[in-house]
């Protein structure tokens, strides 16, 4: 019997994309750049690439804020110091909070049910920050974020440390919920804890693990 939920915050509660997007059009107009599709597109690619990194233990966040603009810009042939946009990109982001379609609804309907979770890679300041715009905190019994654990999911230390912090004795009694293949389903792979994949781009990955696969967060609700 679940008693536990982990769930994942960007494009699982939180649409990260849709966030991004404002924020980078805000920030072009801002300093002045001319923007076009071709540059959300070229963030999307490298963004995900570096993080992906980050899962796997090759790049640090650190190094990820210091090369992500000027590697975004160089492919975009755009003449603009990537770290001047990096501080602006990454504080604007502690502002903008647009909810995944469903995702309020599903923190009230988990929280009625189960303790909650909520799980993340990013900072935990600006996660803290755009949960609170949204109204979801209330839902939630506590954050867990990589910088303060010292390691990313999918390692299974990052999920034995929110397991002992919280005194769970049976794996059994959790699941866990996100978007990402290779951070939340290998990290409950890793982990031997059982998962939900919110498939939400349908990347319909063959050899799937994931103890169930959704496309919309309301089809939890059939599950749980």
């Amino acid at each position: 019997m679940k008693k536990y939920i982990f769930l994942d915050i960007d494009n699982t509660l939180l649409d990260f994309n849709k966030c991004s997007k404002i924020s980078i059009q805000e920030g072009f107009k801002k300093y002045g750049i001319t923007y076009h599709e071709d540059v959300f597109d070229t963030f999307v690619k490298i963004n995900d690439s570096l993080w992906e990194q980050i899962e796997e233990g090759k790049l640090t966040k650190t190094k990820l804020y210091e090369i992500r603009w000027n590697t975004i810009f160089r492919a975009l042939k755009i003449d603009f110091e990537g770290h001047v946009f990096e501080r602006y990109f990454v504080n604007s982001l502690n502002y903008i909070a647009k909810e995944v379609d469903g995702a309020y609804d599903l923190l009230q309907y988990l929280s009625n049910k189960y303790e909650v979770f909520l799980t993340s890679n990013a900072p935990y300041d600006q996660q803290w920050n755009r949960l609170k715009i949204a109204d979801m905190l209330k839902y939630v019994k506590k954050i867990y974020v990589s910088e303060k654990i010292g390691c990313a999911k999918p390692n299974k230390r990052f999920f034995n440390y929110c397991i002992n912090d919280i005194g769970i004795t049976d794996k059994n009694e959790i699941i866990i919920i996100g978007d990402s293949y290779s951070a939340d389903v290998q990290g409950g792979i890793n982990s031997q804890i059982e998962t939900i994949w919110f498939d939400r781009n349908k990347k319909e990955i063959n050899d799937s693990l994931a103890t169930y696969k959704i496309n919309s967060l309301y089809e939890i609700m059939n599950i749980l």
